[in-house]
């Protein structure tokens, strides 16, 4: 222990360690999404739908956030040009 901190001795041990807790994060969230997808089935919702209205809304919120975002740069420019 130095300065009250322990170094790890072997980075490499360290580094398969997170990337097989990080492996089976990624196996528990898959086999978690597969159990909701199969919920959904059975439940009979139709996920193409859920997905396109998803999507729709998604691109929907994007551009109104853009338009938004070339009006507050539009009203920037204006109090620049006035100023300059």
């Amino acid at each position: 222990m130095r300065h009250g901190v322990e170094v790890v001795p072997d980075r490499h041990a360290l580094m398969q360690t997170a990337a097989a807790a990080f492996a089976e994060a990624g196996r528990a969230a898959i086999a978690a999404t597969a159990a909701a997808l199969g919920r959904f089935a059975k439940a009979r919702v139709d996920l193409n739908a859920v997905a396109a209205e998803l999507q729709r809304d998604g691109a929907a919120a994007f551009v109104a956030s853009w338009k938004e975002l070339l009006a507050c740069l539009v009203e920037k420019s204006t109090i620049l040009k006035k100023a300059g």
